[in-house]
């Protein structure tokens, strides 16, 4: 199981060079504010315009339409740097160069004829190394790190990054080195050992049980190099076989036929084989000596699946279910919606920003209670989002579709 001990994010603001009233903090000619991570500088916009009319025998000074030279309406600042702590008092990156803090590395970029913006290119890991927005970095282990190790995770855009470091834990192996914790390794099998012809290696993997890593056996490699985890089957050059955990390891056992075949109602099927009920009411299949309910046929030879809801005549619902027969909804019909509205089992529609399902609830012993209405996803613009996932917008910013005190928020 990995740790996350550290997450660090800086969110930038896109700047676009503009002249509006909301940046104009100018008294004097060549006073200095800071605003949106952006390094002004104040000067007179209209000396482009300053004209000198020679008349008689000296010059005046004027502007076009009379316009006063000292007129403080006419101050406005333009950007000369970045300061990426957005202080007053922070470290001024000039266009074109590059600044290094404890997690990012930022670059202030003069992009005409849009203006300077700061970007964020890197992440810093814990030994000073750069990197890039969107990969990561694994650290090797330190001599005193107690079998611990960390990684590095830059994520986001030049506008908004997230540095995530990662720590694991990991298990000795016996001849030497060091597994990551939650990784695996083929492992040769000890000669003295028995095993199948048809094995080649075992799997061991290094797995968080409580407080501890250990190493822990958890599957079987075949000849062919196909993986059998614990308890499974697999077919290896015509042979059935299972991979069973014993004290010295994982071990690839032949199996006969019947562990992989299916009895049902007093018949054998194979393997993949697809078979009916007797009743004609339900559909199955034998996988790996396992029967598994696949639909049940609730209105001629239509198949609706485990799970599903079937109208009868477009009426009457009915739901398959696991054992050899369907539910039905008694006098419920679907969902009463509180403006009046009705949905059946099984629909989805749109309530204001949140996702709805017209769904039902159980009795302790199988049989249905009555119908709910269950928010199962967020609206975000054009996107839905489902209950509990995080995703990163166009702009930078991370939103998660999370419920509050009603639905969702």
């Amino acid at each position: 199981m990995q740790k996350y001990i550290y997450l660090f994010i800086f969110k930038l603001i896109p700047f676009i060079l503009t002249n509006n009233n909301d940046l104009n903090k100018c008294k004097n000619i060549g006073d200095k504010f800071i605003q949106n991570l952006i390094q002004y500088e104040c000067y007179n916009e209209l000396n482009n315009n300053l004209i000198i009319k020679e008349e008689g025998g000296g010059g005046d000074v004027s502007f076009e339409n009379g316009i006063n030279l000292f007129n403080n309406n006419y101050l406005i600042g333009r950007p000369i740097g970045c300061v990426p702590s957005n202080k007053t008092d922070g470290t001024v990156i000039r266009p074109g160069i590059v600044h290094i803090t404890q997690h990012f590395r930022y670059e202030c970029v003069n992009e005409l004829p849009n203006g300077i913006s700061l970007k964020i290119t890197h992440c810093i890991d814990n030994e000073g190394k750069l990197v890039k927005v969107g990969e990561y970095f694994t650290q090797k282990f330190p001599e005193d790190s107690e079998k611990k190790f960390s990684s590095v995770e830059c994520v986001g855009n030049e506008f908004l990054a997230k540095k995530v470091v990662h720590e694991w834990s990991s298990c000795e192996l016996p001849k030497g080195g060091k597994l990551v914790e939650g990784d695996f390794i083929w492992q040769d099998i000890s000669k003295n050992s028995l095993r199948s012809l048809l094995q080649k290696k075992e799997i061991v993997a290094c797995l968080r049980e409580e407080n501890n890593v250990k190493l822990k056996f958890t599957g079987c490699v075949a000849t062919t190099g196909q993986e059998v985890v614990i308890s499974r089957y697999a077919n290896v050059a015509g042979q059935w076989t299972q991979c069973r955990r014993f004290k010295e390891g994982c071990r690839l056992i032949n199996v006969t036929s019947n562990y992989i075949d299916c009895e049902f109602e007093g018949r054998t099927y194979k393997h993949g084989t697809t078979f009916e009920s007797s009743s004609k009411r339900s559909f199955y299949i034998c996988s790996h000596g396992q029967i598994i309910k696949q639909g049940c046929f609730i209105q001629g030879q239509e198949l609706t699946l485990v799970g599903d809801v079937k109208y009868i005549d477009g009426i009457k619902p009915v739901l398959c279910v696991e054992n050899d027969n369907f539910t039905l909804f008694n006098n419920l019909v679907g969902c009463d919606l509180p403006d009046g509205r009705f949905k059946r089992f099984m629909q989805v529609w749109r309530d204001d920003d949140t996702m709805k399902r017209c769904s039902w609830a159980f009795n302790n012993d199988g049989t249905i209670a009555r119908f709910e209405i269950n928010a199962f996803a967020c609206i975000d613009g054009k996107e839905e989002i489902p209950f509990n996932k995080i995703i990163q917008r166009e702009n930078g910013q991370y939103v998660k579709c999370a419920k509050e005190d009603g639905p969702f928020g």
